[in-house]
């Protein structure tokens, strides 16, 4: 059944399998059975959600490596407007280069919940 997800969903719950209905749903199995989806339970645990979760610390890792990226091409700007011309070529292809960094950062923030 589903991974035995149903021990700990709304869909369970919404059959009664949870709550005060679960111990009387689980007498319904027998303990084989009730082991067999404890153990699809704990492999979809593992598999899925641990690993959506170290997804999930990954792709902030990428978007804070991504910021740094950011913040030390707008230092490497500030030296070059010190060094060049208002309109310089350079100026304008670094001014896009930042630009187009704060507009993947922005992007990746609204994606993945919980982001730096």
């Amino acid at each position: 059944m589903a991974g035995g997800l149903w021990m700990v969903t709304g869909a369970g719950a919404a059959a009664g399998l949870l709550g005060g209905a679960a111990p009387v749903a689980l007498t319904q199995f027998g303990a084989a059975s009730v082991k067999v989806e404890l153990m699809k339970l704990q492999v979809n645990y593992r598999e899925n959600i641990l690993r959506q979760h170290l997804e999930l610390r990954k792709a902030q890792a990428v978007l804070q490596r991504l910021a740094l990226q950011r913040d030390q091409m707008v230092a490497v700007l500030h030296e070059e407007r010190r060094l060049n011309d208002k309109n310089a070529a350079r100026l304008r292809d670094i001014e896009a280069k930042v630009a187009a960094l704060e507009d993947a950062i922005q992007w990746m923030r609204r994606e993945v919940p919980d982001a730096p």
